[in-house]
């Protein structure tokens, strides 16, 4: 048992460096994002692609052997159960390290709900500039045909900074 608790101690830490990784490559897609160089945006998605399969990988050896310990065959151990298989002086770094990958995994989620927001917010900067050039929104400053419409058009166009 001990065995099984060292590999599952040292996928954990696998898993605090993928979520590492995840972070850079997160951190560095919002700055693409705000500097706008999108073409790099492509690179970012692969190499946070490379790195949640790798994740996921490591995520499912953690579980195979949380099960091996499981007393339920059925049900699997939650990783705060794992601690109380190890020796006292070993269940604190242990507890330590899963608060780290919890953390890490809000700030993760938290990062990528921000990221999510700048680009839904460049969409609909896009889409609503598309609709007043094209004319199919309320107050579009052209019509159909390229005509531009008597009166203000509205909305009009703001600058917004980050």
């Amino acid at each position: 048992m001990q065995a099984v608790m060292q590999e599952i101690g040292q996928r954990l830490g696998q898993e605090l460096e993928l979520y590492r990784q995840l972070l850079e490559v997160v951190s560095e897609e919002r700055d693409i994002l705000l500097d706008g160089g999108h073409q790099r945006l492509m690179g970012t998605a692969e190499r946070k692609l490379a790195v949640c399969k790798e994740l996921a990988q490591v995520q499912e050896g953690r579980r195979e052997l949380m099960m091996s310990l499981s007393p339920d065959s059925e049900r699997s151990l939650k990783l705060s159960d794992l601690a109380g298989f190890l020796p006292s002086g070993q269940q604190g770094p242990f507890r330590t390290m899963i608060s780290n990958l919890s953390r890490m995994a809000k700030r993760l989620a938290d990062l990528n709900q921000m990221n999510k927001g700048f680009i839904e917010e460049a969409l609909d900067t896009v889409e609503g500039l598309l609709h007043t050039l094209t004319g199919r929104g309320r107050g579009a400053a052209y019509g159909s045909k390229g005509v531009q419409q008597s009166g203000p058009s509205l909305p009009r166009l703001l600058a917004r900074e980050v």
